[in-house]
């Protein structure tokens, strides 16, 4: 669970002496537990978990140039969006796509397997994947 990765690297964060890491991981634990209290979860799914860090991630890159010096921020984006998932382009999905059809992937529910990792829309993947094999059809 993303919530024990960001318990351990908060641990390891505070063995290191790496006062960056270990202040924003101790914020984002806090936001954890705060949802965990209101919403009467005990351990909040991945997927908000997420959303947690992505209001975090936000807010850092709204308050940029009012709070932080610009190396301290570039430091704490980079420590928040370890936990987030990748983002791609339509260009790179279609490559992708490109690529697996090449290996032989065609069934729409293994193509949207190979996105899971990426922050992206099933319902973009799926057209680009129709709009591909149309192509390839024509």
């Amino acid at each position: 669970m993303l919530k024990e990765r960001i318990n351990k690297d908060y641990e390891s964060a505070v063995e290191s002496q790496n006062e960056i890491a270990k202040n924003l991981l101790s914020n984002i634990k806090k936001e954890i537990q705060r949802c965990e209290k209101n919403t009467g979860v005990e351990n909040l799914a991945d997927e908000d978990v997420i959303e947690v860090i992505n209001l975090i991630a936000k807010y850092l890159r709204d308050t940029r140039s009012k709070l932080s010096p610009e190396h301290q921020h570039v430091e704490e984006l980079a420590v928040v969006e370890v936990y987030l998932p990748k983002k791609i382009d339509t260009f790179e999905i279609r490559n992708k796509i490109e690529g697996l059809i090449y290996q032989g992937v065609t069934n729409p529910e293994e193509i949207k397997k190979a996105f899971a990792e990426f922050n992206v829309d099933e319902n973009l993947v799926l057209s680009i994947y129709e709009s591909v094999i149309n192509e390839d059809e024509e």
